[in-house]
């Protein structure tokens, strides 16, 4: 299994192999998703984003860039189902985790469904703790526009269908 750094070439020439996984790995084909979500330029995307390959076929991709200033966050992490549990989404966390430590990012955030229990506990296990206080939750909405979006959050209200994970890369 090799693991690359994204480029747009490759997030180019592998656009249909990433966008497949995508679908198989939400387990959908109904979804806004399309090749301009892989190909699109965002901050610093072509230096955190990965993909890993077996025999140029894509197993497993993270698409990751930096908002306010020195914080990451993870856009999408699909695994093959056939090679979940096999350390895959792992591997491409901590590669991520450790070009944030040499490029001095602070924080790492991702979003997640509250009713996806496989990757949250995935995510726990690999040391991301949910922001848990509607001021940090508010703060991170307003970094990323998503003011408009309060309602969909948990804390905010605890019916609330996504959560927000943090990690520091530093420790």
């Amino acid at each position: 299994m090799m693991i690359r750094t994204m480029t747009k070439d490759v997030s180019s020439r592998y656009a249909e192999q990433l966008l497949e996984l995508y679908y198989i790995s939400m387990g959908t084909f109904s979804s806004n998703w399309d090749e301009s979500n892989v190909t699109v330029d965002l901050p610093d995307k072509w230096r955190y984003s990965l993909v890993m390959f077996s025999d140029e076929l894509v197993s497993a991709f993270l698409l990751a860039s930096v908002y306010c200033a020195n914080i990451v966050h993870v856009h999408q992490l699909s695994v093959h189902p056939k090679l979940k549990g096999q350390g895959y989404g792992k591997k491409l966390i901590r590669q991520l985790v450790d070009i944030s430590k040499e490029t001095g990012i602070e924080a790492i955030s991702l979003e997640s469904l509250v009713q996806n229990t496989e990757a949250n506990r995935f995510y726990d296990k690999l040391g991301f703790e949910i922001i848990s206080d509607s001021e940090s939750i508010n703060e991170y909405l307003s970094n990323k526009n998503k003011q408009h979006k309060r309602d969909e959050y948990y804390p905010i209200n605890n019916l609330g269908i996504r959560q927000v994970y943090w990690m520091s890369p530093l420790g």
